[in-house]
């Protein structure tokens, strides 16, 4: 399941790549990479805000929350509208227990 999510915001990326670019932060227990997503609304800046989900496995609607502001901010810039990402640099890590959201998921949901 959390393949689906990178896939999502990866394109996400490419389709706006002055814009939003992923960052690998760390790896899990498995092994799998964490990756923050950075959204500079175009130029780099120097205070940033930092926005995480799914840090508890089973909380799986914080995570399309996650998804549900970046994708907003997206939209929003590209309406021209004034944003957060104008003043500060956004990184969302929409999922940081991948293995524990992937377990709850496909196995034992406890």
């Amino acid at each position: 399941m959390s393949e689906q999510i990178f896939e999502y915001v990866d394109e996400l990326a490419k389709q706006n790549p002055t814009l939003l670019t992923n960052e690998a932060i760390s790896t899990t227990v498995q092994g799998k990479t964490i990756y923050a997503y950075k959204l500079t609304g175009g130029a780099s800046k120097s205070k940033s805000l930092y926005f995480q989900s799914l840090l508890h496995a089973r909380e799986w609607t914080a995570g399309s929350s996650n998804l549900y502001a970046l994708s907003s901010m997206l939209d929003a810039i590209a309406n021209k509208d004034q944003t957060a990402a104008d003043s500060y640099n956004l990184y969302f890590v929409p999922i940081v227990n991948i293995d524990g959201y992937d377990i709850s998921w496909n196995s034992n949901r406890l």
